[in-house]
Formats: structure tokens, sequence, C-alpha cells
């Protein structure tokens, strides 16, 4: 039986729990707050990746022991003299195990991961639990995030790969939650260097936005976990109510696509995904999408100043040195947030009326 699955998730959870230590240890030393708030992320990858090697291994040697068991049967088919001991059912098997844990250990570890990233985010809202020493050393963090990031983005790839098929399906829990590390690793390095370039208000906001994005994660597992107690049982339904399909939303684009084509074919009745046009555009819409948003984000490089305006560039919040000023019409500069440009009507006529002024009209009635 393959059990690639099992190894990778074995080598995730020793990974990103060897990660976690490390990004301990750098948040004592560099007291970032866009570090500290990535840190529940990490013990979610961790967490999820252990339990659900632990998941896969034991239906695994429950499937080994079914099969030794059917094997022993056929072996004794022809002997009248144990007829009737295929019967005998022994309470300590690995399938009774394996049936327990998902009946009990499942929904209780679904409700533990929500209950305590529900924690995390209102401990790091709450007044005083973020770092307040001020941040060192950003660039140490900021080059080990990004090697950290690479490291699990390679991961999350690997077993998303490996959930598309369906003896593997278990795999996309953890493959999402080593993404979400990957994309809050991304958000600290962009804390780190803003802090570098002397704007530490940007790391503060950074930790804020991770905050937000565990709590929101706690919800959706405590809405998962009511829907699996009350929603109608199939016979070979798996639960995998600690699955975020948000944050799916954000690590396996692709998967967008896959469920737009089966609502596509449920809607019209035959294989809308697979004509020609779907496969098509389904390669191109991500290329096309990705395309989007670089040209909205480069058209920030772009200034447009009126007639009556000037504009100081500031790069990070100071003036740019040289050739900060800009007058009237349309300039370049480096893309948000890197530079800004701060407007100002300097040859527009205003006015100030100090005191009361009559109405020429009034005073010519007067005379009338």
């Amino acid at each position: 039986m393959d059990n690639s699955s099992e190894k990778t998730l074995g080598l995730a959870a020793v990974i990103t729990l060897a990660w976690l230590v490390a990004d301990l240890l750098l948040v004592r030393a560099t007291h970032l707050v866009a570090l500290t708030a990535g840190l529940p992320y990490l013990a979610l990858a961790a967490a999820l990746s252990a339990f659900v090697w632990a998941r896969v291994r034991l239906g695994r040697r429950a499937d080994e022991e079914q099969r030794e068991r059917e094997r022993f049967r056929q072996d004794r088919a022809g002997q009248s003299l144990f007829a009737g001991d295929d019967e005998v059912t022994d309470p300590f098997t690995v399938g009774r195990t394996r049936d327990q844990f998902e009946r009990w250990l499942v929904p209780a570890a679904t409700l533990g991961l929500a209950a305590g990233l529900g924690g995390w985010a209102w401990w790091l809202f709450g007044p005083g639990h973020l770092p307040a020493a001020a941040p060192a050393r950003p660039l140490l963090a900021a080059a080990l995030l990004a090697a950290q990031a690479f490291v699990l983005f390679l991961l999350s790839r690997f077993l998303l790969g490996l959930s598309r098929h369906e003896p593997q399906r278990l795999t996309r829990g953890p493959a999402v939650a080593l993404g979400l590390a990957c994309l809050a690793a991304l958000v600290g390095v962009v804390g780190a260097v803003a802090v570098e370039a002397g704007q530490p208000l940007v790391d503060r906001l950074a930790g804020r936005v991770l905050a937000v994005g565990l709590g929101l994660l706690a919800v959706e597992m405590l809405w998962h976990f009511i829907w699996e107690l009350y929603r109608p049982r199939r016979r070979g339904a798996i639960n995998r109510a600690y699955e975020s399909r948000l944050g799916g939303l954000l690590t396996d684009p692709g998967a967008w696509v896959k469920n737009v084509g089966g609502a596509l074919d449920y809607q019209f009745g035959f294989k809308v995904s697979e004509t020609w046009l779907y496969r098509f555009l389904e390669g191109a819409l991500l290329p096309l999408v990705v395309f989007q948003l670089l040209a909205l984000y480069l058209l920030s490089c772009l200034v447009f100043l009126g007639p009556e305006e000037a504009g100081i560039v500031e790069r990070f919040g100071k003036p740019r040195a040289g050739g900060w000023e800009l007058s009237s019409g349309m300039h370049c500069k480096w893309p948000w947030p890197f530079e800004t440009v701060r407007r100002f009507p300097v040859k527009r006529i205003q006015t100030i009326t100090i005191g009361h002024e009559d109405d020429e009209h009034e005073i010519g009635r007067a005379h009338v």
C-alpha cells in the first residue's frame, strides 16, 4: 500500500514544529508583531499534520488488519473443524480503535482547534499582549521567514497534489494549513521589511490582519463542528470539519475552477467542464486574474496632478531625497506602499470672508 502521504505528513509535522521553535526564539530576539501573530498558523499546521498522520496511519493499519482476516478466512474455508470460529469478535482490534477515533477524537480535535485559535486571536487583540519592546534585527527575521515560506509552500503544494486522489483525500486539511502558514510568513516578511524602512506601524497592522484571520478560522471550524453534528449521515462519509474552506480559496486557487465546473455540469445536465471552451477558460483564467491584479497594482506607479496641484513624493513616510517636488502633469514613482504622493492645491484661488458682507441686490432695493 502506498504510504507516501503518511511519510509526507510526518515530515511536515516535524518541519513545522522545528520552525515553530525557531520562530519562538526569533520573537524573543526581534519583538516583531507580525512574527508573533504568525505563530498560531505554524502551530495549526504542525497540529493538523501530526493529527492527520495518526489518522492515516491508523486507517492503513486497520485496512491491513482487515485484509489479513479475509486472507485467514479464505485459508480456512475448507476446514470444517473451524467452521464456526469466523464469527468470533475481538473487542481489541485496530478497526475498533479506528472507529472510536473517528467517532470521538476527530470532532473533539475540531472543537479544540477552534477554541485554541479563537483564544489566540483574542489574546492578540488584547491590550499589552503584543511585544512592547522596540523591534530589532528585522532583516534577520525577514530572511528566515522567507526561507520558511518557501519550505512550507513546497510541502503544501505536494500535499495538495496528493489530496486530489480520493484514497489520500485527508491530506488536504494539513495542506491548506501549511499554505496559510506560508502566507503568514510572507506577511511577516512585509512587516519586517517595513520596520527596516522605518515604518513599524506596518508591522503592527500586519499583526492585526493575521489576528483577524485567526478569528475567521476559529469561527469557520466551530461552524463546521456544529454542521457535522446535525447533518444527515452518509455511509462512507469522512469527517473533515477541521479543514478550512476559506483557507482553501487562498492556498489552492485551482479548486475554484473545479467547483465552478461541477456546478455548471449539475445545472446544464451535461459535462460543460469537458468542452474545449471551458478548458480554454480554465487554463487562461488564473493567468488572466494574476495579470489584472498585477496591472492594477502597477497603476499605483502613475501620478496625475491637476493644473492647480503640486505634490511631494514620500518614501516610507519621508520626503524623497532629490526630485521630491512634483508639478502638474503625469509622473512616475515606486508603487505603493514604497512611495506615496501628498497633494497640495498650491495654485487654487481661495477666498476667506471676515465679518459681514452686504448683498448688493438688497442694498439696491433699499434705495429704491
